[in-house]
């Protein structure tokens, strides 16, 4: 019986397993190493795990529009394995000093303003807003596009907010277009998109150009932030100013902390709440001071059958040492 030679069974042999390492390496490491080489390219600004906006191309100069930029290193560092924040700040390196937010003064400037449309961030992420740095909305409302939520106790579809996180990803449009009394307390959206673990920190501002809305009361204005099914949410050290309605909106959301934060807005804005804690569980919100030209803290549930059907109250919520100032104070 004729045998192949061991030599030329082993090339063979060593071909395939070749082939399927490569293959196999082309899979799993190709798109970690591009993340990584994205990743070394902010090293000299941000720390190990750290994505900086500047070093891809952002600009705070209060009119470059930044959106796609801050939105592609998001969903960069969202996807790696090794990023965990991402940092609005100008060029120049900072102190990693700690601000206190809550003592800064109403439109207080910043050295940079970076202009932004509307940003949806992933889960175990942090957005850093440098002290130096403002995060402003465009006041081009077309960027603010559509999403389900719920707004003024109604699930509806309205404008997204400047910073977003979970979304409804798969809706029912009959039921989206019936009336109140069609709908029966049913609600359009069919499947969630859950998130969990998500900080915005830093020491900046974030404003949401608040009155380019004002002077359209007739369409659905958004918050500054909504987070919706989220699971772990931290607000610290930052200041919220000029938003379009209220000022931060978790809903269906649970763990949510909020410390040490300052949100000013104009006590002429119309129903600009400053928190809106909507079907929330597990709540604490403390040293902070609002001004707002509607309630400081709401809470809420929704209303009516929709309401009773969705069946998520808001509970265990701790508010505390906390600084009012021209607003309705605290409403249930």
């Amino acid at each position: 019986m004729h045998q192949q030679p061991k030599t030329k069974k082993n090339a063979v042999g060593f071909a395939f397993f070749f082939c399927i390492f490569v293959l196999f390496s082309l899979k799993t490491f190709a798109p970690e190493y591009d993340r990584i080489v994205a990743y070394k390219v902010s090293k000299s600004s941000a720390s190990f795990g750290t994505l900086s906006v500047s070093d891809f191309g952002a600009r705070g100069d209060s009119t470059f529009d930044n959106t796609a930029i801050i939105q592609h290193v998001i969903d960069l560092c969202g996807k790696s394995k090794v990023c965990h924040s991402v940092k609005i700040s100008g060029p120049r390196k900072i102190s990693n000093a700690k601000i206190d937010a809550s003592t800064r003064k109403p439109n207080g400037k910043t050295e940079y303003v970076f202009l932004s449309g509307p940003i949806f961030l992933h889960s175990n992420m942090t957005l850093s807003i440098s002290h130096d740095s403002t995060l402003r909305g465009t006041p081009d409302i077309k960027q603010y596009k559509l999403t389900y939520t719920r707004a003024e106790g109604k699930m509806k579809m309205r404008h997204a907010s400047l910073i977003n996180a979970g979304r409804c990803l798969k809706m029912n449009q009959t039921i989206l277009h019936m009336s109140e009394r069609e709908k029966n307390g049913i609600i359009a959206c069919k499947k969630w998109k859950t998130m969990k673990n998500i900080t915005i920190t830093g020491g900046g501002v974030i404003d949401g150009n608040g009155h380019r809305w004002q002077e359209k009361l007739e369409i659905e204005r958004p918050p500054l932030i909504s987070f919706t099914n989220t699971n772990g949410i931290k607000i610290s050290d930052i200041q919220l100013q000029n938003s379009p309605f209220c000022a931060f909106h978790p809903l269906f959301s649970t763990n949510v902390q909020v410390k040490n934060i300052a949100i000013f807005i104009p006590e002429h804005s119309k129903n600009t709440n400053g928190i809106d804690l909507d079907s929330c569980t597990h709540v604490k919100v403390s040293n902070s001071s609002i001004v707002t030209g509607g309630d400081c803290i709401a809470i809420k549930s929704g209303l009516d059958l929709e309401g009773r059907k969705i069946n998520k109250p808001s509970q265990n919520i701790l508010i505390e040492k906390m600084n009012f100032g021209y607003c309705n104070g605290l409403s249930i």
